[in-house]
């Protein structure tokens, strides 16, 4: 993960840039569906934004610092990937627990027409 950073001088402004992000819930929940060998998904439901952006502008009473702007950035910036891969893999858990109630209830009542007829 390589954050480039855009410094604004003139504006007191630095800007920091995470690209290439859509895939990365994809890659997290294949790493993790693999490791437990069980059901298939549909990856395209949990695509991220290609890329994710924090600007960071300097107060007016403060002296520009661009080693502080890209702190700051960074940390704005990652807050922010980092809240969405959750949220993706948040959507994925509830998508996996409905389909196992479904696969349960569908079971449970195969049983009981059998135990019915």
């Amino acid at each position: 993960m390589a954050i480039k950073y855009v410094h604004v001088p003139e504006q007191e402004k630095c800007i920091a840039v995470l690209e290439n992000t859509r895939y990365d819930a994809i890659h997290k929940i294949a790493k993790i569906m693999g490791q437990t060998k069980s059901l298939c998904f549909d990856p395209s439901k949990y695509l991220m934004n290609n890329s994710y952006r924090a600007v960071v502008v300097c107060h007016p009473d403060d002296e520009y610092d661009p080693a502080q702007g890209m702190k700051i950035a960074k940390a704005k910036l990652l807050d922010r990937y980092y809240a969405a891969l959750d949220s993706k893999c948040d959507e994925f858990i509830a998508d996996l627990n409905t389909a196992m109630f479904e696969c349960s209830n569908r079971v449970s009542c195969t049983r009981k027409n059998r135990e019915n007829a």
